[in-house]
């Protein structure tokens, strides 16, 4: 993975440099994925949290995720 991981709630997300993000659960004991999702599109940055939300800076666009 190429970002910062960043930790929202008890969840871990960490994002590569292909738009690929995994997320996991934050457990030292056992590597638990809950998802894996693709932006479709490269990505250098780490993503940001506000108010409920996760953005994440592609080379082409700024995603939003969340409600």
């Amino acid at each position: 993975q190429w970002a910062s991981i960043i930790k929202v709630g008890d969840l871990l997300y960490a994002t590569g440099q292909d738009g690929g993000t995994i997320v996991f659960r934050a457990n030292p004991k056992k590597f638990d994925v809950v998802a894996k999702n693709k932006l479709g599109d490269s990505c250098n940055a780490t993503p940001a949290v506000s108010d409920g939300r996760l953005y994440f800076r592609t080379a082409k666009h700024l995603w939003c995720v969340g409600e």
